[in-house]
């Protein structure tokens, strides 16, 4: 049985397990864009929080997987900062499982304004294969390390209702932390 299939016998299952699974699905992949997008940027972390008007430690701890305390004006922010567009919305556990198999670092870096295929094809062309083309390329890119990274990653529910999220292969490897040059103390 493959690692989606199981994936799914356990969403059918538990309530609770759907419930981390989401918390999880939040915790780990903004984490991954909010550093991918910084890096892509080439800022550092006292950079974005100069242009967001946060402090250095908050960017800090936001990057970090298993951070959960985004607000909705933070990711805002965030989003203009990066000249990026940002998508809140509910969806079916379906939709969120085959978001998780495409899950790769190449769907963490999103085409600023000045990069967006659809904002820059000429008049007249197309505009929905501009972006399934490059929606396309960056899923096919990727897939293989994605496909490694959930295969070692694990959800787990405590007792106590602690969602514990556990990362193997790449994903582990994007969420090493920040050298501690990177780290610095505001009084």
């Amino acid at each position: 049985m493959s690692t989606k299939s199981k994936l799914i016998q356990k969403l059918r299952k538990r309530k609770d397990y759907r419930e981390a699974f989401v918390a999880s699905q939040i915790s780990t992949g903004i984490p991954f864009q909010i550093r991918a997008l910084r890096k892509a940027q080439n800022w550092s972390q006292e950079k974005l929080a100069e242009v967001t008007q946060m402090l250095q430690p908050r960017i800090c701890a936001m990057e970090q997987a298993g951070y959960g305390d985004f607000t909705l004006n933070t990711l805002k922010k965030l989003a203009a900062a990066f000249d990026v567009g940002l998508v809140v919305r509910f969806a079916p556990f379906g939709e969120m499982v085959n978001w998780a198999d495409a899950f790769s670092p190449d769907t963490f870096n999103v085409p600023s304004s000045k990069e967006d295929p659809v904002l820059l094809q000429r008049a007249g062309q197309n505009e929905p294969s501009a972006i399934a083309t490059h929606n396309q390329a960056g899923a096919n890119r990727m897939s293989a390390l994605l496909r490694q990274a959930i295969d070692s990653a694990s959800i787990t529910l405590s007792q106590g209702g602690t969602i514990e999220t556990r990362l193997g292969g790449a994903a582990r490897a994007a969420t090493e932390p920040m050298p501690v040059t990177e780290l610095r103390a505001y009084g």
